[in-house]
């Protein structure tokens, strides 16, 4: 009879590490989505997201489409 199960095995360093970077992956494209409304909002208060309307806000959904 094995000491240890499988399922008790505490986490690898590597599965440790590749935990951290999807944390920090997922972390770095929030702060992406956050960066690009603000970019929108600061050009719809300068009134000149009327002529770059439909480019950003195509971009705003692309980047909402890739991350799911």
């Amino acid at each position: 009879m094995p000491l240890f199960s499988c399922a008790g095995r505490p986490p690898s360093p590597l599965e440790n590490t590749r935990k951290s970077h999807d944390l920090v992956q997922e972390r770095i494209e929030i702060l992406e989505k956050l960066e690009i409304l603000e970019i929108l909002e600061v050009l719809e208060r300068l009134k000149i997201l009327e002529w770059v309307e439909v480019p950003l806000r195509v971009e705003v959904v692309k980047i909402e489409m890739s991350s799911r």
